[in-house]
């Protein structure tokens, strides 16, 4: 299982520069030390577009909230933001 979440992560965060801000998601997780309380994972921006960023992104934070109950795991659309 850990095989499959890394191996799901490095091939979801393939990206393409060329992705509008429009289409981009970005995984977050619950983070203690941080003011805001979240801390950014990874982006999901690949060309293929929105949708396929929201699956792979979504896909990915449900993976990690099955294998990690303490931490909550989500995508929000757009960029990272501080």
């Amino acid at each position: 299982m850990k095989f499959l979440c890394t191996l799901f992560i490095a091939l979801s965060c393939m990206s393409s520069a060329s992705a509008s801000d429009a289409s981009i998601y970005t995984l977050y997780r619950t983070y203690v030390g941080k003011s805001d309380g979240r801390e950014h994972l990874a982006t999901f921006d690949n060309k293929a577009g929105k949708s396929v960023n929201q699956i792979n992104c979504q896909s990915t934070a449900d993976l990690w909230n099955k294998r990690d109950k303490s931490t909550k795991f989500w995508c929000e659309l757009g960029r990272y933001k501080e």
